[in-house]
């Protein structure tokens, strides 16, 4: 904590006793450096020293920039005082307004988030297009309840051919209409639940992995899958399987492996899961037919027959009763 001059007033003191009048030169070559650390969606993770003066944007960009998932505009800076700044860089990017563009201090902690594309599409821009494959949350709130109350929101996929299975409203077409429009849509068709409906629709993916639904399902096609999701789940949410189908043998064939056979009948009544896979992308899902007996078959050829028959014998006692009054 000294100047150059009394560093050197002093250092000539102490010297006096091995020289005779010393004359002593100090100069400083290099200033103690600084250290931060920096993590996150950047090219290098680490612990770097920086030279005094330096702005966390030139750091950032001198180690290398960030990835392609980053999110630049909320890149936090946190303080070895406890203190947090959050800077702005897309922002000081296309505007040059130097706002907490901080100068970086000794053990500063730079995070670079990732990009969130819940808030970048859902929040942030309304006239983002839906489209096949995005994922979106969906809440619709009673107004008067909403603080107290809050309903939790649900997770649609829009299908091939741009639709979601909504569980109060059904099949609603909503490829190629904003999220914006989406949104005021789902509010008119709220109305027949709620008094007051609040609705928001959110894109949580904008694209996902496949399966193909075949057989004897409400809705065969392709669909795209989020995250993991169990066959028996998966089937609930594209509205279930027609009343002839198999329970009991649905087969899932895959690209790698042996195909599975699962028994729903099982799953639900006996708690069965360990074949209620989790569903992988290019999965094929097959509802066969239920295959009647011999007996079943031949009663619903016959039936044809068998009311002609019962009409006929009814025709036959009307008749012998008219003629028989007479």
């Amino acid at each position: 904590n000294m100047t150059i001059m009394e560093a050197e007033e002093l250092l000539t003191q102490n010297f006096s006793q091995f020289f005779t009048q010393p004359k002593v030169a100090l100069s400083v070559i290099e200033k103690t450096s600084i250290k931060v650390i920096l993590y996150g969606e950047v090219s290098r993770i680490g612990v770097f020293p920086v030279k005094p003066n330096t702005t966390v944007a030139e750091f950032i960009i001198a180690k290398g920039g960030t990835t392609p998932d980053a999110d630049i505009s909320r890149i936090a800076i946190s303080r070895n005082d406890g203190s947090k700044i959050i800077f702005d860089m897309e922002r000081y990017l296309y505007s040059n307004e130097p706002i907490n563009n901080v100068v970086l201090k000794d053990k500063d902690k730079i995070i670079v988030p990732r990009f969130k594309v819940q808030e970048k599409y859902g929040k942030l821009s309304k006239n983002y297009i839906l489209q096949y494959g995005n994922v979106l949350e969906i809440s619709i709130n009673e107004m008067a309840l909403m603080e107290t109350n809050p309903a939790r929101s649900e997770s649609y996929i829009v299908d091939s051919e741009g639709n979601i299975f909504h569980r109060l409203f059904g099949s609603v077409h909503l490829s190629g209409l904003t999220v914006d429009k989406a949104q005021s849509i789902l509010t008119e068709m709220a109305k027949q639940y709620f008094r007051e409906p609040i609705v928001s629709v959110d894109v949580i993916e904008l694209s996902s992995r496949n399966v193909f639904v075949f057989g004897e399902v409400v809705r065969p096609g392709i669909y795209p899958i989020e995250g993991n999701i169990q066959l028996a789940e998966f089937l609930a949410n594209i509205g279930g399987m027609t009343d002839a189908a198999d329970l009991r043998e649905i087969v899932v064939t895959r690209k790698q492996g042996k195909p599975v056979v699962f028994d729903m009948n099982d799953f639900l009544f006996k708690r069965a899961d360990r074949k209620n896979i989790f569903l992988e992308d290019g999965d094929r899902i097959i509802v066969q037919k239920r295959q009647r007996g011999i007996f079943v078959r031949l009663s619903e050829k016959l039936q044809p027959f068998t009311t002609l028959t019962s009409l006929l014998s009814s025709m036959l006692m009307i008749y012998l009763y008219i003629t028989t009054t007479k």
